[in-house]
């Protein structure tokens, strides 16, 4: 049986510590990504919301 050599060992704990430190950055990027479309949501359900209230005066 060959050894284990240092590098086959160190990629995953590279790979795992790499994903670690990127993953704070893609959900802050998700987040800046998905807010405009979650505010424009939100706006267009208050207005839906509204025009139903306005029904009933």
């Amino acid at each position: 049986m060959g050894l284990i050599s240092s590098k086959e060992v160190l990629a995953p704990l590279l790979l795992v510590e790499a994903i670690a430190m990127l993953e704070p950055l893609l959900l802050a990027e998700t987040i800046a990504m998905l807010e405009p479309l979650l505010l424009v949501e939100a706006i267009a359900r208050g207005i839906r919301e509204n025009r139903a209230d306005s029904l009933w005066v």
